[in-house]
């Protein structure tokens, strides 16, 4: 996850400014952008450094597929860039941290066979090229969280299955200078996959998922205090929901399409916006903030395409 760092004076009023084009659409709104071309994947992942959405692949008739895209949100367009050089899967976890992003994790299988993975890959915007780092420490998974906070990166929960299902709570945090991983106080719910994430400042937030049954609950994390202290839930409904930040605003789409705003300060969720698409699979669903909007993608049920959406809140 990007994370956006702000600051906010008790007696001052911020006007940002907007384009003609903007003030036209209003606010609390969805829109329709350009789609991926040519794919129809599922089970891929989302983030955004910088200016720029980046989006990893994830599995499509069967077969696990590598390819990486960046989206222009200036230009309204996508990039096919170059692919992941780890081993094609889905469920994998992705963060940024300052000009980099990183991917691990997931997993894939075979008729007969299951395989979940552990290494970690660097992406370098500026020269289009994944470098290997150090590998999670915790054990291969597939579906757990991750988003960064200030320099660091963290990852956690995720399960498996082979085929019994066993799910996971540990917390991991990623340092780039150092290359090294640390384990931090495990995720302070109930063992759970397919969870959502978001970061706000300098805290991480986690809920949802399914641990053996749908989870209602969120919890915060502070990583000064290595602390999880338990916020408010809000409704599932089962499926894969969804969660970004926008600002400093957090934000979870689940599979009633309903749209939900954490704020932070009065820890209060808020219905907003209906997501406009009813026509998607229940597949996890791959999002990505960047600057003051957020970007989903969905696959529709029909025609198997990729659908590009922005959220102006």
């Amino acid at each position: 996850m990007n994370y956006l760092i702000i600051t906010n004076i008790a007696v001052s009023i911020s006007f940002i400014s907007c384009s003609k084009d903007e003030e036209e659409i209003g606010r609390n709104v969805w829109r329709r952008t350009a789609d991926i071309p040519n794919e129809n994947w599922w089970g891929g992942l989302g983030f955004s450094i910088g200016d720029k959405g980046y989006v990893k692949a994830g599995r499509i008739e069967g077969n696990d597929i590598d390819h990486f895209w960046e989206y222009d949100p200036v230009s309204n367009r996508w990039t096919q860039k170059a692919d992941f050089a780890g081993e094609a899967r889905y469920g994998a976890v992705g963060f940024s941290i300052e000009n980099k992003g990183y991917v691990g994790t997931g997993g894939r299988f075979t008729t007969n066979e299951y395989y979940f993975y552990k290494d970690f890959w660097e992406y370098d915007p500026v020269s289009n090229k994944w470098t290997q780092i150090a590998d999670f420490p915790g054990d291969a998974r597939t579906y757990a969280v991750g988003f960064s906070i200030d320099n660091k990166g963290y990852v956690g929960t995720g399960f498996i299955w082979t085929p019994d299902i066993v799910s996971y709570k540990d917390f991991w945090e990623y340092d780039p200078v150092s290359n090294k991983w640390k384990q931090k106080a495990d995720f302070a719910g109930r063992a759970r996959g397919t969870a959502v994430c978001f970061s706000i400042r300098n805290k991480g937030y986690i809920g949802l998922g399914n641990g053996n049954s749908s989870c209602e609950d969120f919890w915060e994390y502070n990583p000064i205090s290595d602390v999880w202290l338990q916020t408010a839930s809000l409704y599932n409904g089962g499926g894969n929901p969804i969660g970004f930040s926008i600002d400093n605003k957090g934000y979870v789409r689940n599979i009633n399409n309903d749209l939900w705003e954490y704020d932070a300060v009065l820890n209060i969720w808020s219905e907003k916006a209906d997501f406009e698409n009813n026509d998607y699979y229940h597949s996890p669903i791959i999002c990505f903030s960047i600057k003051s909007k957020g970007y989903v993608l969905v696959v529709t049920r029909l025609d198997n395409i990729y659908e590009f959406w922005e959220y102006i809140p």
